[in-house]
């Protein structure tokens, strides 16, 4: 899925992309082939530069070569999960160990900034584990992200 959203003050949309790629550890092969078909979808995009954020359920993690060929497939994007813990600009809920953001989750974003503007992760969550009338909301853990963007800001930093 793509969604562009634009604001008639914004010098330049914001673009959101999701995903949910093929389930269990077997079916590396297939996400691979899914990625491929991703990277299609997305290089006639690509070259326009834009705030982008690319969320979804990857059903992957970082130590599977589909989450590696993901990576070098879209060398644009930097994972949420890593530039949070790298980042202290990035505040992690004390609730959230730190091996949750990257190597425990299946569901990922994703991100990129223009050239034009600073867009970056600010807070992160772990916020849908609470069941509703029973159920659960995912089979994952999911998380929420907070951006900030700056248009006064270039680039990425």
């Amino acid at each position: 899925q793509l969604v562009t959203i634009k604001a008639d003050h914004w010098p330049e949309p914001i673009r959101i992309l999701n995903t949910h790629l093929q389930a269990t550890n077997e079916f590396d092969d297939i996400r691979k082939q899914q990625i491929l078909i991703l990277k299609s979808f997305y290089a006639p995009i690509e070259s326009v530069q834009l705030n982008t954020i690319f969320a979804g359920d990857f059903n992957t993690k970082p130590n599977r070569p589909s989450y590696e060929f993901f990576k070098s497939q879209f060398k644009s994007l930097q994972n949420v999960g890593e530039y949070c813990l790298k980042n202290a600009n990035c505040q992690v809920h004390p609730s959230v160990a730190s091996y949750l953001l990257l190597e425990a989750t299946k569901d990922h974003q994703f991100y990129s900034c223009s050239s034009a503007s600073y867009m970056a992760p600010v807070n992160f969550v772990r916020n849908f584990s609470n069941e509703v009338d029973g159920l659960e909301l995912s089979d994952h853990k999911a998380y929420q992200v907070t951006y900030k963007i700056d248009w006064n800001i270039k680039g990425c930093h």
